[in-house]
């Protein structure tokens, strides 16, 4: 059984829309939403990436070519993205520790490591070299530097969802024409099945991107400032 399509499906699309508008959907707090955010996005790109595991395994079981399709380029380009974003957000998480970590400052992290580690001068040495790699290499990023690139994330992540939608319409359009190829009628159930599974999947995507891409509400209705007069 061919359980590529399911799986891409459910992990990119559905799973990975619900990732994109937990910031605006979820009535919890930000870092709440960020944690639910980051575990969305990690279930989708596990999904996802047995998907692919499953389409090679079945390729190579049915003696059919790998990557020689304009769909098999957007979306193993596409996982590949995806996998970048979520590892740019662990490591936002991982600054987010090291920020509470650090204001312990320098004295009490290394009485904290002390107790951790058995006291010695190696062990010493070690702590010193945890603590300074913690503090000023990695994850060292300043708050005026995450504030920076935050918005740059938040393009890129569209940018790759969007990539995760033409990979999903390229891969309706592939199967549907393998089917038919093969015998399916033109207007037969399962082709139009096919077709209207993609077209409910474009109607998502778009409507996740104006969604997620509205203007916050204005205090004025009209959008412009009420003119008192005098």
């Amino acid at each position: 059984m061919q359980v590529h399509p399911v799986l891409m499906l459910i992990g990119f699309i559905i799973i990975g829309s619900e990732a994109i508008m937990s910031y605006k959907t979820l009535p919890w707090s930000h870092d709440t939403n960020k944690k639910v955010h980051l575990i969305l996005h990690a279930v989708a790109l596990f999904l996802g990436s047995f998907g692919i595991y499953a389409a090679f395994k079945f390729h190579n079981e049915s003696g059919i070519a790998n990557l020689y399709s304009l769909h098999s380029w957007v979306g193993l380009g596409t996982i590949i993205l995806y996998g970048l974003q979520d590892t740019s957000q662990l490591m936002e998480d991982l600054r987010a520790i090291h920020t509470k970590i650090s204001q312990m400052g320098s004295v009490s992290l290394n009485h904290l490591l002390t107790r951790l580690i058995p006291i010695s001068d190696t062990g010493v040495s070690i702590m010193q070299w945890v603590s300074g790699f913690l503090t000023f290499f990695f994850p060292g990023a300043s708050p005026t530097l995450r504030r920076a690139v935050l918005p740059w994330h938040v393009r890129a992540g569209l940018v790759v969802y969007v990539l995760a939608l033409l990979a999903a319409e390229l891969g309706f359009l592939e199967k549907l024409t393998f089917l038919q190829t093969a015998g399916l009628g033109k207007y037969s159930s399962e082709a139009l099945l096919v077709n209207f599974t993609a077209l409910v999947v474009l109607l998502l995507g778009a409507s996740v991107v104006l969604y997620v891409t509205a203007p916050a509400q204005s205090e004025h209705r009209l959008g412009y400032s009420s003119v008192r007069k005098s």
